[in-house]
């Protein structure tokens, strides 16, 4: 349980931290009624210049018409893991010059820290006590402008991630391996005889 835990990946862009603070700003932002902040974000996705391997259409669509209902639904705001890691950067650029709504942006932009600290995790500029300090801030601005009654499980995973980097060194994620998990899926959902389950899928997937 230890090790599942230990992948940021997972506790913050799958249905996860990242996923219902940003919700959280775009309600508050939708509560003001000053401008339609789908359709802004949209704007400022559009002109930003991403490296070519991102797909920038697909970026701007998940700020659509449709996209609004479904997220204000599940309350979060729902994407794919990656494109939370490329959107949560230049979102943070765009809600720090915007005049209202200033509590939850905060809120938003104290996850942000957070996340900079799980990038350079792997380059080795980030201690314990800094993710610490970054983690123990953002919980307590959350906390006082949401309340805690918005706090998933994956919230409380923050408070162990500092212990692992001092155990492990390093903070390891699982994006890759989630990719991988596509081209499984794609054998896996076709097989019927599962008492040789694993060495079929096996066999597929060598053969690719």
């Amino acid at each position: 349980a230890e090790q599942f835990c230990s992948d940021w990946m997972h506790c913050l862009f799958v249905a996860g931290v990242w996923n219902i603070t940003f919700q959280m700003v775009l309600r508050a932002l939708q509560l003001e009624r000053i401008t339609d902040a789908y359709a802004r974000i949209q704007e400022v996705i559009a002109t930003w210049n991403f490296p070519a391997r991102l797909k920038q259409r697909k970026l701007t669509e998940l700020f659509g018409p449709n996209r609004r209902d479904a997220n204000n639904e599940a309350k979060r705001f729902k994407c794919t893991a990656s494109e939370g890691l490329s959107l949560y950067a230049v979102i943070g650029i765009f809600l720090s010059i915007v005049p209202v709504c200033r509590d939850a942006i905060a809120v938003y932009v104290a996850l942000c820290d957070v996340i900079d600290c799980f990038m350079y995790c792997t380059r080795g500029k980030i201690t314990p006590s800094t993710l610490a300090d970054a983690v123990h801030k953002f919980l307590q601005i959350f906390c006082t402008v949401h309340g805690a009654e918005y706090m998933t499980p994956k919230f409380h995973w923050l408070l162990h991630f500092p212990r692992w980097l001092d155990r492990w060194k390093t903070l390891a994620s699982c994006f890759v391996h989630e990719r991988k998990h596509r081209m499984c899926k794609r054998y896996c959902n076709d097989v019927r005889n599962t008492l040789h389950f694993e060495r079929t899928v096996l066999a597929e997937v060598h053969w690719m």
